[in-house]
């Protein structure tokens, strides 16, 4: 699902999330194609509540704007109910009750040599992307197949976080962003989220 793409008015109504956007994705000069695409992405789940049926991967040094970006600006706008960040070892686990309801998920420090079963590992996270219902089990509560509204953001410090074959579509990777961010102004940020 595609929305009407953001037009330069629009992203001259938030500049600095904007540009907060642009440096997490590694995105440099003119070309806005990377974010625009993630604006989109992030557009399909935030303004329609649906699930885009892909994930984005973002990589870089620390202090490039991961954590930034959910706490500050994904979250605030996702509502805490509708947000969660995770690691590596709540995906490993065999209950995933923390996927239940929510709309966006950021898996922070993923690292693909950090999986003990790859294939596994792999093969649930192609299940949560894709599928409009997952099985989900709580503890000490029978499996259940529930609703899947997640929407996937894995951050990385690692150049290759994830493993992703060739012909797999459901990826979407920004550039490795090896410089950090300098601390945006929380207010201003805060200000834009209106917007």
């Amino acid at each position: 699902m595609k929305l009407e793409a953001y037009s330069l008015i629009k992203i001259n109504d938030f500049p600095t999330i904007h540009s907060i956007i642009r440096h997490l994705l590694g995105e440099t000069g003119k070309d806005t194609t990377l974010s625009e695409a993630f604006l989109n992405w992030f557009a399909v789940i935030f303004q329609r509540k649906a699930k885009p049926i892909t994930a984005w991967v973002v990589h870089g040094c620390e202090g490039t704007g991961k954590g930034f970006f959910y706490n500050k600006i994904a979250a605030p706008l996702m509502n805490a109910r509708n947000a969660s960040s995770i690691t590596v070892s709540s995906i490993e686990e065999q209950f995933n009750g923390w996927i239940e309801g929510k709309l966006f998920i950021l898996v922070d420090e993923v690292d693909v040599d950090d999986f003990k079963e790859k294939g596994k590992v792999a093969a649930k996270l192609r299940n949560a992307i894709t599928e409009p219902t997952i099985p989900l089990r709580r503890m000490r509560q029978a499996t259940i197949d529930a609703p899947n509204y997640a929407s996937f953001l894995f951050s990385s410090n690692r150049p290759q976080p994830v493993y992703i074959p060739p012909t797999d579509r459901r990826y979407n990777v920004g550039n490795y962003q090896s410089n950090k961010l300098a601390r945006p102004d929380d207010d201003i940020v805060a200000n834009e989220l209106e917007k």
